[in-house]
């Protein structure tokens, strides 16, 4: 069992240009018969919350074929959202440090689980994972319309793993899930925001063997009410998601590791296929089978690598990430383009020189191809907006162990 109290207190600083005054609880102006509605500020937005709570697990285990964990975890969020006007070339009725926003925010999270590995012969193995949640979330204040909402989500998972021979084993697992939404949701979604409901149907196969390491993964995630983003930010750049009546993520994963004499080989694959099956735009406006936003169909990873020279390893790290949309229709403006980028690593260490127990050098030369690329962006109505990366760089890098 253990108890936890985190406090966290600060806010971050902006000036803006012509602010509206009623966007501050501000009084028009007249100066010389001339009316004044805006004026240049310097704002402040606070946070001053507190989280604690408590999580604690019980084991049991016969040493056999049985193996049980019951858990669970209560913790309570109180968090005071504020903001300051702490200069204003117009401050009309505003007093020193004028408050012009208050908000609260209580959460309340209680689970319990049951975990549970039993064992039916040497090859059988069955698991399940039972997890009761309950989720109180109080909101107050001038930014939204209160919230106040009490959830009950029963998340079970059930699975099969069958050992093919000393190498190989296969698993079938289902899982049902639930996720709340959060404060951001509830602040700038255009319609009440629901929680999520996901049905995830995975099945995957394993191999292992002394120089040789596979996994390979298949699932079909089924959702009601998925928080997809949007492609839009809020004012303060956080990105805005809302809920897409019924979706759906499919594909399959491939891991792979080969270790051979002082080479290694490890890469991994992605492929799915992410659509809306109905999409609400704006409320108004109904799409089926669009693409999910911020989902590429295809991702591979690949490290290659070699440590055959004296305390020295050098790597080459290749990623591509295949295209993807900023939006959930499908519009040519939010495509984002495929990508690859190709890394060079090097790394060396030296043990016990001149007293230091270890002596570690190391080179990140990153884009060494200089590839001209976009990572990510967003979307201002229609207009896309982009997140170029850098060209080739590098990072050097000393590490002193005494």
């Amino acid at each position: 069992m253990a108890f936890h109290y985190t406090k966290g207190f600060g806010f971050y600083e902006e000036y803006h240009q012509d602010q509206d005054f009623s966007d501050y609880g501000l009084e028009t102006l007249t100066i010389d018969d001339e009316t004044i509605n805006t004026t240049d500020l310097v704002r402040q937005k606070w946070l001053d919350n507190d989280f604690a709570g408590l999580t604690y697990s019980v084991q049991y285990d016969n040493g056999d074929d049985l193996q049980l964990i019951l858990g669970g975890a209560y913790n309570k969020y109180w968090g005071k959202h504020f903001g300051k006007v702490i200069w204003a070339r117009y401050a009309s009725n505003a007093e020193n440090d004028h408050t012009y926003y208050e908000n609260k925010g209580i959460k309340t999270d209680f689970n319990s689980f049951l975990k549970a590995q039993y064992k039916i012969n040497d090859k059988f193995h069955v698991f399940g994972d039972l997890q009761l949640r309950n989720v109180l979330y109080n909101t107050e204040g001038f930014l939204s319309e209160d919230v106040d909402k009490n959830w009950m989500f029963f998340n079970p998972k059930f699975g099969l793993n069958y050992q093919l021979n000393e190498d190989q084993s296969i698993y079938v697992s289902y899982a049902k899930a639930h996720k709340e939404p959060i404060r951001d949701d509830f602040e700038y979604a255009t319609s009440e925001p629901l929680p999520e409901e996901l049905d995830d149907i995975e099945l995957g196969w394993r191999y292992t063997s002394p120089n040789t390491k596979i996994n390979m993964n298949a699932y079909y995630m089924y959702y009601t009410n998925q928080l997809v983003l949007t492609g839009a930010l809020t004012d303060v750049g956080d990105f805005v998601r809302e809920n897409s009546g019924e979706s759906n993520r499919a594909g399959v994963e491939v891991d792979f590791l080969f270790n051979w004499k002082n080479w290694l080989f490890q890469p991994n694959l992605g492929i799915s296929k992410n659509m809306n099956l109905e999409y609400y735009n704006d409320i108004t406006d109904e799409y089926k089978d669009t693409s999910i936003s911020y989902s590429p169909a295809v991702v591979f990873n690949n490290k290659f690598a070699y440590s055959g020279i004296n305390n020295m390893e050098l790597s080459l790290l290749t990623k591509y990430v295949g295209s993807q949309y900023m939006n959930n229709i499908e519009t040519e403006e939010a495509r984002l383009d495929a990508y690859t980028t190709t890394d060079f690593q090097i790394a060396y260490a030296k043990d016990q020189i001149l007293g230091i127990k270890q002596i570690r050098l190391t080179g990140m030369f990153n884009n060494i191809l200089n590839e001209k690329y976009v990572s990510n962006g967003y979307m201002w109505g229609e207009t896309p907006y982009y997140f170029p990366q850098a060209g080739f760089n590098f990072l050097l890098g000393l590490d002193v162990t005494f």
